[in-house]
């Protein structure tokens, strides 16, 4: 996988609740990131897939680069970024859990209700800027 605390970049400070994977793809920052079986590289999970989230991304994902994921604590982003990656306008809505979406690289306050699809936890709004990220395992949508 990849080296703990592994700054993004010049001027990106690692933060004890994060891991610096390389990107499969390019992504915004707040992507909810999946690894890849395969290579071990970073790219955005999908509730349709994957029934495990690693992180949310704390640097944009640059394909082939590595990008700062944090998997603990509260993740500070400003409400544009998290409209970016599927709150809607405004940001967070403060007090709200929030789920991976069945949209890749997405997140959302509804848990998916597809069948066969991942209910998978990341987290709950503290703010409409901040994110407590208390990740999960994913439980599957049964059919019918």
């Amino acid at each position: 996988m990849a080296d703990h605390n592994t700054p993004a970049g010049p001027g990106v400070k690692a933060h004890p609740s994060t891991f610096s994977p390389v990107a499969a793809f390019d992504y915004p920052v707040g992507t909810p990131v999946a690894i890849d079986d395969d290579g071990g590289l970073a790219g955005p999970a999908n509730a349709a897939n994957e029934p495990t989230c690693v992180g949310l991304a704390r640097t944009r994902g640059v394909t082939g680069e590595r990008t700062i994921t944090q998997y603990g604590d509260v993740l500070q982003l400003t409400a544009a970024e998290w409209n970016t990656v599927g709150t809607g306008a405004g940001g967070l809505l403060d007090g709200l859990a929030y789920y991976l979406s069945e949209t890749p690289g997405q997140i959302t306050a509804t848990p998916p209700v597809t069948a066969q699809s991942w209910v998978v936890p990341l987290g709950i709004a503290v703010s409409n800027t901040e994110l407590l990220i208390l990740l999960g395992i994913g439980t599957l949508v049964p059919i019918g």
